[in-house]
């Protein structure tokens, strides 16, 4: 099952390799900070999605009538806070079914954009995003052509209540330069986290590509810089799996989207808020065939939350919808061609077993 999950990842990448789409724009605002929580207890829901969203080049694919409906369906089930990965060619049509009365705004294409998006019940204020430093792996496995990285927000869920939110995407597959790029993935948002949200209350999410029970060293890069370093708990873990991050003695079979998988939801409380998390599961979405919308499942959580102090103070801004830079994208399209052309023995071998993706795993992924 696991193989297969892969293989779609390759097909997937290799589509990137090729696709471009429109760019956004859009407005800005500034909210002044409220000082005093008005509602100093409540719960909510959070979830985490990786909506697939990179563009078909099938014309007849009706991949955008599917994610109109995806966004239905996740409506339906009334997410507070939903973050996505993989928001690409699609957004408007998820959005259309989705409707959330807040949201963050990326460049919605495959060469600029990070896919990272925030769609909430709540004000979203102060987005910033910041690409990794250090990527690995093959061509087809589109990490190194890919704009990856992680998305940094504040949602106020109540008057005055607010909590730091970040939203990732980190290097796949299991490569030694892979693990490596995702060892550097965790050590740059940890360092972004103690720099940005010292004495916040914080939950990161999104795609992590790696899990707790990972072998190799991936497990401890994981459990080093958000357990350890940044003080925080992991939703699964608690709720499910008693707090234990050693024994999954319980669990067989393929962890993905079942028990410890690649989305987590991370968190901590502050001296000022404290979160606890009362509820985990993970939901595959699916289309009226049966067929899943992505390759990934939802992790959804509920949380409970008591102010207990004075909030921080914040000087809020409201996500808003921005141009790309131009030079940004001649950039980022110069870097890609640049990785291309020095690395095309790969192109080679990814046009020449392009129809066999099961020989290329077999044979050429490390």
């Amino acid at each position: 099952m696991l193989k297969w999950v892969i293989i779609i990842k390759i097909l997937k990448r290799i589509t990137a390799l090729f696709i471009c789409s429109v760019l956004l724009v859009g407005i800005s605002a500034t909210v002044p900070y409220a000082a005093d929580a008005e509602e100093p207890d409540g719960t909510f829901t959070f979830a985490n999605y990786n909506v697939a969203g990179l563009p078909s080049l099938n014309p007849s694919s009706g991949k955008a009538a599917k994610q109109k409906q995806l966004g239905t369906q996740v409506k339906a089930d009334g997410y507070d806070i939903l973050a996505v990965q993989e928001d690409f060619g699609y957004d408007s049509d998820f959005y259309s079914g989705l409707g959330s009365e807040y949201r963050t705004y990326g460049s919605q294409n495959v060469v600029t954009s990070d896919g990272l998006n925030i769609f909430s019940a709540f004000p979203i204020y102060n987005v910033a995003r910041e690409g990794w430093k250090d990527k690995g792996g093959m061509i087809w496995e589109g990490d190194i052509v890919s704009q990856k990285g992680f998305m940094y927000s504040v949602v106020e869920i109540a008057k005055g209540v607010y909590i730091d939110v970040y939203n990732l995407h980190a290097d796949a597959f299991g490569g030694e330069e892979s693990i490596e790029a995702r060892r550097s993935n965790f050590t740059q948002i940890q360092k972004f986290i103690e720099k940005t949200s010292e004495g916040h209350a914080v939950i990161v999410t999104g795609d992590f590509n790696s899990s707790f029970h990972f072998g190799n060293g991936e497990g401890a890069d994981l459990y080093d810089a958000f357990i350890e370093k940044l003080g925080m708990s992991d939703a699964w873990t608690e709720v499910i799996n008693g707090g234990s991050f050693t024994d999954y003695s319980a669990y067989g079979g393929s962890y993905w989207g079942s028990w410890d998988s690649v989305e987590h939801i991370l968190y901590r409380s502050s001296s000022s808020l404290t979160l606890a998390a009362l509820s985990h599961e993970y939901i595959n979405y699916t289309d009226d065939d049966g067929a899943s919308f992505s390759d990934h499942s939802a992790a959804v959580a509920q949380f409970g939350y008591t102010v207990t102090g004075e909030m921080p103070e914040y000087s809020l801004t409201a996500a808003k919808r921005s141009l790309p830079s131009v030079i940004n994208l001649f950039q980022v399209v110069f870097e890609d061609l640049a990785y291309v052309f020095s690395h095309f023995d790969e192109v080679v071998i990814m046009l020449k077993y392009a129809n066999d993706v099961e020989f290329l795993y077999d044979n050429y992924l490390r």
